[in-house]
Order: structure tokens, then sequence, then C-alpha cells
């Protein structure tokens, strides 16, 4: 061009989204989750939202961001580029909740009783990735559904964390996830259950979520501090009417 060689580039931004020489659109799938992400790090205290306005918040601040550009680099999209979107809305819920990163994201969803970002396909047409997708994501739900994980935790007993401001909430979350296996289980140090694992209060196996149903676990300080914030919670709910 006027005498000149162009230069060669690897990809090149055009009207917002990223094209690659190799016809892949990762690069661009990657950079609207990026953009997501910084998006929800702005948003100030997002754990005092309730889940209702926190997934309203979500859909309007959240997602356009993640889904510019969508329509175009649809049919090319992999499950990997799929499950890269899917986690700006897990990232998004793990703050609201004020749950740990690694936490799983099935969890996150089934706790606040939510779906797939990606489970309408954006009112895009269905594609073989996103059937590969839903279909994964589907029996990962259901594998939690038929695990009974979360069952006779405390966020699944009331619903009064679900409200704006709830004191308390974090610890239950936490709680709720997790389980305070490690506190419960004889052995050092064990995080995870298995099948192994005996309770050093009961002598019981100690499942994951052992705390809720441990009949010598009342008086344990643990248990006495999340049953403190639920009561906390419950309370204001009672208070304000909601």
């Amino acid at each position: 061009m006027g005498g000149k060689q162009i230069q060669l580039e690897s990809e090149v931004i055009y009207l917002g989204i990223r094209l690659q020489c190799c016809g892949s659109v990762g690069g661009h799938v990657k950079e609207r989750a990026r953009k997501a992400k910084v998006a929800i790090s702005r948003i100030q205290k997002p754990q005092l939202l309730s889940m209702e306005s926190a997934q309203r918040v979500f859909e309007l601040c959240i997602a356009p961001v993640a889904t510019y550009g969508i329509a175009v680099v649809w049919e090319r999209m992999t499950k990997n580029m799929l499950e890269t979107m899917e986690s700006v809305k897990a990232t998004f819920l793990k703050r609201c909740l004020g749950a740990a990163v690694g936490t799983k994201n099935r969890l996150v969803y089934r706790l606040v009783g939510t779906g797939s970002f990606v489970m309408d396909k954006f009112g895009l047409p269905g594609t073989t990735a996103s059937s590969e997708y839903l279909v994964a994501f589907s029996e990962k739900m259901r594998q939690v559904i038929k695990a009974g994980e979360l069952l006779g935790s405390p966020a699944m007993t009331s619903d009064a964390w679900r409200e704006s401001g709830r004191p308390g909430r974090s610890l239950i979350i936490r709680v709720s996830l997790h389980g305070l296996h490690s506190d419960f289980c004889s052995g050092r140090r064990c995080f995870s259950a298995q099948e192994y694992c005996v309770c050093r209060f009961c002598g019981g196996q100690c499942e994951q979520h052992h705390v809720w149903s441990c009949p010598s676990s009342e008086g344990v300080e643990q248990r006495k501090a999340v049953k403190l914030a639920e009561k906390s919670s419950v309370g204001l709910a009672e208070s304000d009417g909601s």
C-alpha cells in the first residue's frame, strides 16, 4: 500500500469484535469475559444485594458486556468457549454470596436456584457445541440433586438470607457449600468427605454436610456461630416484614 509492505497481524479488532487470522473467535470470547469480570469488580458491595436484585443487575449490567457481538461469533464458539462465557455468571454469583472462588459452580447455581447463562442460547439457533454444553451442564445439575448435596444446610432450610443486607449471609453460605467437614472429620486436615471419614464427635460416618445431622454437634462452637447467624437473618426478615 503506497509502495510499502503491509504489516502482518495475527488479529484485528473491528467494531469491538476481535478477529483472528486463523478463524478462531476464542480471543473475542476471552476478551468479553474479561471485560465482564471487570464490570463485576466495579459493583460496590454486591453481597448486600438480594438474590432477586443480584440477578437483575447481572441481566442489565453484566450480561450485555459479556455477550457483545455474540451473534457474529456464535456459530464458531466451541464448548470450552461456552464454559468461559458461563464463568462470568458464576463469578458474579460467588461475589454476591461471599463464596470462595474455587467453589463448584453447580453448587452455587443450585443454591441460588438459577439456570445456565447460555441455556437459552441467547436467542440464537442451536449448534453442535451448544447442544454438547447444555447436556453436560444438565448432567452436572442432576448429579447435585441425586447426591443430595446442600440438603439440610441452613441456606436450604431458610430463605431469609436471600433478602438484601442480611447479617451473617457469608457464614451461612460458606458452611452450606462446604459443610465444615474439616472441623468434624477425625482425619487431619480432611476437607473433602470420603467413604471412610468418621465424625470425631459422634463416631458415625462423616459426610460433607454431616454437621447438620450429627447428634453430638449442638454444642460445638462452629455450629453455634451458624445458628446465631441464622437467627439474626431470620429476625431481621421478620422485623421488616419481608
